[in-house]
Parts: C-alpha cells; sequence; structure tokens
C-alpha cells in the first residue's frame, strides 16, 4: 500500500488563505511538509477535490479562485514526472463536491453547493 499522499491548495497551516502549492503527506511517518520540488497549480484554489488515480497520479478538480470565481477547470499532478499538467473541464463548476473513482477507473463528481 502507498504511503504518501499529495495535499493541495488550502491546507491547515495556511490559514484559509487560496493556495497553489502541492504538499506531500506520508501517512507512515506521520509527517506534513512542504515539497519545494513539485511544482506549483496552474490556478490558486479552495474547496476543490482531489483524488489519486489507478496509475498513481493525483487529480485536482473546482474549486473557488482566489477572486471566488467556481471552477470548472481540472488539472494531474503525476509523480512520475513531477509535472501538474491542465486536463478536461468538468460540465459543472463546482466547489465543496466530491469524487469518487468508479469500477472502470472513472472519476465521478457530485455535489456541490450552487455556483
Amino acid at each position: 500500500m502507498a504511503t504518501t499522499s499529495f495535499l493541495v491548495g488550502t491546507t491547515a497551516r495556511s490559514g484559509g488563505v487560496y493556495l497553489s502549492s502541492v504538499d506531500r503527506f506520508n501517512r507512515k511517518m506521520l509527517d506534513v511538509s512542504t515539497a519545494p520540488d513539485v511544482p506549483s497549480l496552474s490556478i490558486s484554489r479552495s474547496f476543490h477535490a482531489g483524488i489519486t488515480l489507478d496509475d498513481g497520479r493525483f487529480l485536482i478538480c473546482g474549486g473557488n479562485d482566489d477572486f471566488n470565481n467556481v471552477l470548472a477547470s481540472a488539472e494531474i499532478y503525476d509523480p512520475a514526472t513531477n509535472a501538474i499538467t491542465p486536463t478536461g473541464s468538468m460540465a459543472q463548476a463546482r466547489y465543496f463536491h466530491s469524487l469518487v473513482k468508479l469500477g472502470d477507473g472513472r472519476v465521478m463528481a457530485m455535489g456541490a453547493r450552487p455556483p
């Protein structure tokens, strides 16, 4: 079982500020540390959702930007290449939503506050 998870955007140490940083969280070591070698997201986000994909990449989508616009955009962090790239947007802008990985590997976004 993998022991590394990713924390994106607003974290407890940020005081609720919109961030574009990606932190690594090692559950085995119970350590949260900024990973300066991980590139920033293209958009600062808060109230977004993220999920680890079957291939080990991490999907980040939706949320609010620092101007309080609700976002439909999505980005993927690939720890193998240490790159963050944009990917397809959701059909509906969402924040305070949840992501569920389906049995075939697709991800479903559900719930949200209205934009």
